[in-house]
C-alpha cells in the first residue's frame, strides 16, 4: 500500500493515512508526498499481470489520473 497526502487543504497527511492502515493489519505501508509520486512508485513496483488500484476522494483520482495521462500509453 502507497499512502500519500491528497492535495487538499482537508486532506489528512500520509502519515496517519499509513498509520490506520498498520493498525488494521497492513504490513508492507509505504508513504509519500504526492499523489503523482505515489503513481509513480506504484507504476514502477507492478508487473504486467498486476493491477494498480488507487482509491480516495476527487482530488486523489483527479490527480492521479493527470498523472497516469502523461505516463501511461
Amino acid at each position: 500500500m502507497i499512502c500519500c497526502t491528497a492535495p487538499s487543504p482537508r486532506a489528512r497527511p500520509a502519515s496517519e493515512v499509513a498509520a490506520v492502515a498498520e493498525e488494521m493489519g497492513c504490513s508492507d505501508v509505504l508513504t509519500v508526498d504526492t499523489v503523482e509520486r505515489a503513481c509513480d512508485v506504484a507504476l514502477a513496483d507492478a508487473t504486467s499481470d498486476d493491477a494498480v488500484l488507487i482509491a480516495g476522494s476527487l482530488y486523489v483520482v483527479g490527480a492521479a489520473r493527470t498523472r497516469l495521462r502523461k505516463v501511461l500509453p
